[in-house]
């Protein structure tokens, strides 16, 4: 057997070994990721825990502040998928300008339109049902599988703090 010969049989053996490689690539593995919990980062208690009951196991919820100072920290942060905040003013924000990090955001003062004198949006029990809507929302985009997970969270959620929005109102009179 000559050179040409075994080259052309060597060619022709290649051509279906690599068929076989690009199938074996493009099947790959099918499991499924076993942390697929949506992260949610917020510097505020009030929406760490709205967060934490629309959620439920199907999210992280993290609190932190604006200043992240070691590396764990800012790599935690960066792999946020939603920031809760109170105004566009928040150290959170510009945290995540700084880490070119794009999580989608929850900011109560674009949702709650109170008086100029508010400084502390989470105060209000509406912007707890506001903010809860809000995140029900944004989580029903970013995971659609468990969409019904977190409207029933936030059904339960706004049952519990039916009395309190009633109070608060009554009072506010």
């Amino acid at each position: 057997m000559n050179k040409q010969s075994v080259y052309a049989i060597l060619t022709i053996m290649l051509i279906p070994i690599g068929i076989l490689l690009v199938c074996a690539k493009m099947v790959g593995d099918t499991t499924e990721a076993q942390d697929t919990a949506v992260k949610i980062t917020t510097d505020n208690p009030a929406y760490q825990q709205i967060a934490k009951a629309i959620a439920g196991k199907k999210g992280r919820v993290s609190l932190m502040s604006g200043n992240l100072k070691t590396a764990q920290q800012k790599t935690k942060f960066k792999k946020s998928e939603l920031l809760l905040t109170d105004d566009h003013t928040s150290a959170l924000l510009t945290e995540a300008q700084k880490l070119h990090s794009s999580p989608k955001l929850v900011i109560a003062s674009d949702y709650i339109h109170t008086d100029s004198s508010t400084q502390k949006y989470y105060l209000s029990p509406n912007t707890t049902v506001v903010m809860a809507q809000q995140i029900v929302n944004y989580l029903s985009d970013m995971d659609p599988r468990n969409r019904d997970t977190y409207v029933e969270n936030n059904k339960q959620f706004v049952e519990k703090t039916s009395d309190l929005t009633t109070l608060y109102t009554t009072l506010k009179k």
